[in-house]
C-alpha cells in the first residue's frame, strides 16, 4: 500500500479497537493491515451475493440474522454484554 492511497478516519467503540489491536498483534499485522485484510475477506465472501442492505426485501433468514446482529450490537453499545 502506498502512502498516497486514499485515507479516511473511522470511529469505533474502544472495546472493538482493543479486540482489533489484539487480533492484529496475533496476526503480526498493523491495525490498518488487519482492517484491510478483514474488508478484503468480507468482499471475497460477498462478491457474488446481493448485500441485504442494498436489496429491497430480505429473506426470512436474513431478517432473523439482522435481528440477531442488531441485538448484539445494541448490547455492545449499551455495555450489557
Amino acid at each position: 500500500m502506498a502512502r498516497d492511497d486514499p485515507q479516511f478516519n473511522v470511529r469505533m467503540p474502544l472495546d472493538i479497537k482493543q479486540q482489533l489491536t489484539h487480533i492484529a498483534t496475533t496476526n503480526r499485522r498493523s491495525i490498518n493491515a488487519e482492517i484491510i485484510a478483514a474488508i478484503q475477506l468480507w468482499i471475497k465472501m460477498h462478491k457474488d451475493k446481493q448485500i441485504p442492505s442494498a436489496s429491497n426485501e430480505l429473506t426470512k433468514s436474513e431478517k432473523e440474522a439482522m435481528d440477531i446482529a442488531i441485538s448484539v450490537l445494541t448490547s455492545i453499545r449499551d455495555g450489557s454484554n
